[in-house]
């Protein structure tokens, strides 16, 4: 599971990836861009001109090759690195990487994305966070997680929460208010 939220500085996000049978996590710092990037593609929300991923996603078709799958190998100095493993037909070949637009890759092709049981030790060596891996310093609207359950939120708050989020382009954010709005409204 990938999740992207804001943090207490303007222009870092995290981008929190959840094991999917387990609690790990693997918090990615990542920028404006990468953030708005890994959620489109997470979305999968048509923009007017194709992004680069969908560009690949195209050529990947008319060349015959798929990504395989993406692999988190090392973080060093709060840097994580990863591999893109492409295959066609029996070849494979592994491209480096920075790990948001491995992300975002995997999300537009479907592929898995792994990481090695190191990367985990040195999460908790370099980032030991609080005990249930939640690495957000505080709960203001920079940092919700995404997947936030907003039922119990006042609608109030939610439509002033929606506006912020629209001013500070959290556009996942805003989206899932919106979603939250409309619900209730049904």
């Amino acid at each position: 599971m990938v999740s992207v939220y804001g943090t207490d500085k303007e222009d870092v996000f995290v981008m929190l990836l959840k094991e999917k049978n387990g609690e790990r996590k693997i918090p990615v710092l990542i920028g404006p861009a990468e953030a708005k990037m890994v959620a489109v593609q997470k979305q999968r929300i048509l923009m007017p001109r194709p992004f680069l991923y969908d560009t690949l996603l195209k050529m990947s078709k008319q060349f015959d090759f798929d990504v395989k799958e993406i692999v988190i190998y090392k973080i060093e100095s709060q840097v994580f690195f990863s591999e893109i493993v492409c295959c066609r037909g029996e070849k494979e070949v592994a491209f480096d990487s920075r790990t948001s637009d491995a992300v975002a890759l995997a999300l537009t092709f479907d592929a898995p994305i792994y990481a090695y049981d190191r990367v985990f030790q040195q999460i908790r060596e370099v980032l030991p966070g609080e005990p249930d891996g939640h690495y957000a310093p505080s709960l203001n609207l920079n940092n919700w997680p995404l997947d936030k359950d907003l039922s119990g939120v006042d609608e109030k708050v939610l439509v002033e929460k929606m506006k912020e989020a629209i001013d500070k382009e959290l556009y996942e954010m805003a989206g899932r208010i919106r979603d939250e709005l409309k619900r209730r409204q049904s």
